[in-house]
C-alpha cells in the first residue's frame, strides 16, 4: 500500500518494484505468473465465458447484453440457456444479437513462444496457435473456413483460460466474396492482411462462481442441505448458502410455512414484491433467478409435518428462532445419531443484542445437543450473553399484526453470516468450537467465549437412558 502523503519515498518504492519485475521477466521467473493469468496478457477486450472448462470442441453462441448507454456485456455460452440469469427484457434484446462462434480445445497451457507477441492478424494468430500445440492452427483454420457469410469468432479453451479472436476481412474483399470456395481461398492467400480483434475470457461458469472465493476450502456444492426457517435470519442465510454452492451438484431445500408480510420487509432479504407469498417459495424463486442451474426446492409447510425431508440430508440448519420448534427438531435429529445429519441451530437474543449458533454433530454420541445448553431460567446459563437486568423488549400485538421483537437488519444478517461460517467449517471437518457468540449491541451484552459445551448426562433429548 502506497502512502499518498509521502510521494517521494514511495516513488522510489515503485521504481524498485519495476526493477524487480523486469528482472524476473528477463530471468524467466515470471513465466508461471504469465501462464496462470494468460487471458489478461492476451490484451483483448473482455468476453464473459459461461462455458465449463471441460466443454467439448464445437459451436457456441455469443450474446451482447445491454449494460447502460453505449455499454454491453459480451457473453460466450453454449446456447440460449446461458441467458437465464438475466431479466426477461434483457434476454429479448440479447437474443436479437446472437452470433455463432467456434470453440477449439487446447490440451496444453496457452503461452507465448519466444519472441512472439499478441497476434494482430490472422497469420500471427495461426502461428501462435501452432506454437501452443501442434495441430491447433489447423483446427482454427478449419473453423474459420466454416464461417462463410457470417462473422468469424474463434475461441481457444485451455487449462489456463480462454482467449479469442474476431477475424475481419478487408472490407472491399469481404464485399466481393460470393462463393465459399473463394472465401476459403482468401483465408489461405492473404492471411497477413486479415486483421483480428483479440478477446480475453473471464470465467462465468458455475464451478468458477462457487469455487473462486473459497480458494482451496470446500464449499457446500454436492451436499444435501435443509434450511428450516426462511425468516429474518433464514432468508439472508438462504442466499449465503446458495452463493457457497448449496444446490450445485447437490440439493438445497427451504422449509417455512409462513407468508411474507409488510412488517418483515425492514429486516428480511425479500422485499415488497414478495408480500403475500410463502417465504420459502419466494426465497426459492429469487435464488433460482440468480442460480438457475442449482437444485433449490421449497416446502411451504412445517418441518414437523415433512420430517421425511430430513432422511437424506447431510446438514440441517434451524433458523426458526422459535424455542419450541427448535427443541422439537433437535430431538428428532439427535435420536438419529450417529446415522442422521449434522445440525446447526442459529438464533438471536434480546432485541438483536447478540447472535449465537450451535453445531450438533451427527457422527458422535458424545457431543452436546441444543437442549443441553438451554437452562431455565435462560439467564442462569453460562452461555447467556445479556447483561444482568437486560431484558427483551417486545412490541405488543396491534390490530392486524401479532406481537414481535424489534431489531434492525444488521442483527439477522450477522447471525446468518455466523451460521454460514459454521456450515463451511463443518464442510471441512473443522467445526470446533461448535458454540459461537457474536455481540451486536456491546452495551447490552457481556463476552461469552466460543466453546465446545459438554453434553448433559441426564439431558431429556440426548442423555443416557
Amino acid at each position: 500500500m502506497l502512502d499518498r502523503y509521502q510521494p517521494g519515498e514511495h516513488a522510489l518504492t515503485v521504481l524498485e518494484m519495476i526493477r524487480h519485475t523486469l528482472a524476473e521477466i528477463c530471468d524467466g521467473e515470471a513465466d508461471a505468473a504469465i501462464l496462470s493469468e494468460f487471458p489478461q496478457h492476451w490484451l483483448g477486450n473482455i468476453v464473459h465465458v459461461a462455458l465449463p472448462p471441460n466443454v467439448p470442441e464445437g459451436s457456441a453462441e455469443l450474446y451482447s447484453i445491454p449494460r447502460g448507454k453505449d455499454r454491453a456485456l459480451l457473453l460466450l455460452t453454449r446456447d440460449a440457456q446461458g441467458l437465464s440469469v438475466f431479466p426477461e427484457a434483457l434476454r429479448r434484446d440479447a437474443m436479437a444479437s446472437c452470433t455463432r462462434a467456434w470453440v477449439v480445445r487446447c490440451g496444453t497451457a496457452l503461452h507465448f513462444a519466444k519472441d512472439m507477441v499478441q497476434p494482430e492478424n490472422f497469420a500471427d494468430l495461426l502461428a501462435w496457435a501452432a506454437a501452443c500445440e501442434p495441430g491447433l492452427d489447423t483446427r482454427l483454420l478449419l473453423a474459420a473456413k466454416n464461417c462463410f457469410k457470417r462473422r468469424c469468432w474463434l475461441f481457444v479453451m485451455a487449462p489456463n483460460g480462454c482467449v479469442g479472436a474476431q477475424v475481419k476481412l478487408p472490407p472491399l474483399i469481404d464485399k466481393s466474396i460470393q462463393t465459399v470456395q473463394f472465401y476459403r481461398r482468401i483465408l489461405d492467400i492473404i492471411r497477413n492482411k486479415i486483421l483480428v480483434t483479440r478477446w480475453s475470457g473471464t470465467p462465468m461458469h458455475t464451478d468458477f462462481i462457487f469455487d473462486r472465493n473459497l480458494g482451496t476450502q470446500p464449499g457446500l456444492a454436492g451436499r444435501s442441505v435443509v434450511l428450516v426457517g426462511c425468516g429474518t435470519i433464514g432468508s439472508h442465510l438462504a442466499k449465503f448458502l446458495a452463493q457457497s454452492g448449496a444446490g450445485h451438484l447437490g440439493n438445497l431445500i427451504l422449509v417455512d410455512p409462513d407468508t411474507m408480510s409488510p412488517g418483515n420487509i425492514g429486516r428480511h432479504w425479500l422485499g415488497p414484491g414478495q408480500v403475500g407469498q410463502f417465504k420459502a417459495d419466494a426465497c426459492r424463486d429469487e435464488l433460482k433467478a440468480m442460480f438457475p442451474s442449482s437444485n433449490i426446492r421449497s416446502i411451504a409447510e412445517s418441518i414437523l409435518d415433512r420430517k421425511s425431508v430430513l432422511a437424506k440430508a447431510d446438514l440441517v440448519i434451524d433458523a426458526t428462532g422459535e424455542e419450541a420448534l427448535s427443541l422439537a427438531l433437535n430431538e428428532i435429529l439427535v435420536r438419529k445419531r450417529p446415522l442422521g445429519p449434522a445440525a446447526i441451530h442459529v438464533w438471536l437474543i434480546g432485541n438483536g443484542a447478540a447472535a449465537q449458533c450451535l453445531l450438533v454433530r451427527h457422527n458422535s454420541l458424545e457431543g452436546c445437543c441444543l437442549k443441553c445448553i438451554r437452562t431455565s431460567p435462560a439467564a442462569s446459563s453460562p452461555y447467556w450473553p445479556l447483561v444482568v437486568g437486560e431484558e427483551t423488549q417486545p412490541v405488543a400485538a396491534t390490530c392486524g399484526e401479532a406481537a414481535f421483537v424489534p431489531y434492525g437488519v444488521a442483527a439477522p444478517a450477522i447471525a446468518a453470516a455466523m451460521a454460514l461460517k459454521a456450515c463451511l467449517d463443518w464442510s471441512r471437518n473443522a467445526s470446533e468450537p461448535n458454540m459461537r457468540t457474536i455481540r451486536v449491541e456491546f452495551g447490552a451484552t457481556v463476552e461469552v467465549p466460543d466453546t465446545t459445551p459438554k453434553p448433559i448426562f441426564d439431558c431429556p433429548a440426548c442423555g443416557q437412558r
